[in-house]
């Protein structure tokens, strides 16, 4: 059965066992809309194993690393368009009639797990609430996991 436990500043862990003798671990915090948010995942390989893989690492094996990716920069721009909005106190009838589409459209903008939206629509939207798109190409940050250790035992290291 997962385990959850409080951490500093509202940050939370959740733990569980695996499969062949594993331990997942996920931190995350609850923002004031109610919403999970996820800061950090890792499988620990064995219970005494303090050397588990990254969680970008788990994901790069499992091949959806950059899906999520996709995903989850959609839900901070769509949550960022929403929070801008409601401060403005903008409606969303109001907010299509500004960006000359639908409703329906705006829903689709607006909505997290849609990835599909353009980055003109985007850059549209941060204009119509006064604001701009920033989009910028990073390098890639190595998802090679942590050498282990022996269970039991310390790791010699070269002269």
């Amino acid at each position: 059965m997962p385990v959850c436990r409080h951490l500093d500043d509202g940050v939370c862990e959740v733990r569980t066992r695996l499969a062949g003798n594993r331990i997942a671990r996920v931190l995350l915090y609850i923002d004031k809309l109610g919403r999970m948010v996820l800061l950090h995942g890792f499988i620990k390989k064995a219970a005494f194993d303090h050397s588990g893989s990254s969680f970008d690492s788990f994901l790069e094996e499992e091949g959806i690393r950059e899906e999520l990716e996709a995903v989850a920069i959609k839900r901070v721009l769509a949550w960022q368009i929403s929070r801008e909005m409601q401060q403005q106190k903008k409606t969303k009838q109001a907010m299509a009639r500004e960006l000359q589409t639908s409703r329906s459209q705006l829903d689709r903008l607006l909505d997290p797990r849609n990835v599909s939206v353009s980055l003109e629509t985007m850059a549209r939207a941060a204009k119509a609430l006064g604001k701009s798109l920033v989009v910028r190409i990073a390098d890639r940050k190595p998802t090679t996991a942590r050498p282990r250790r022996a269970v039991g035992g310390s790791q010699k290291r070269p002269a």
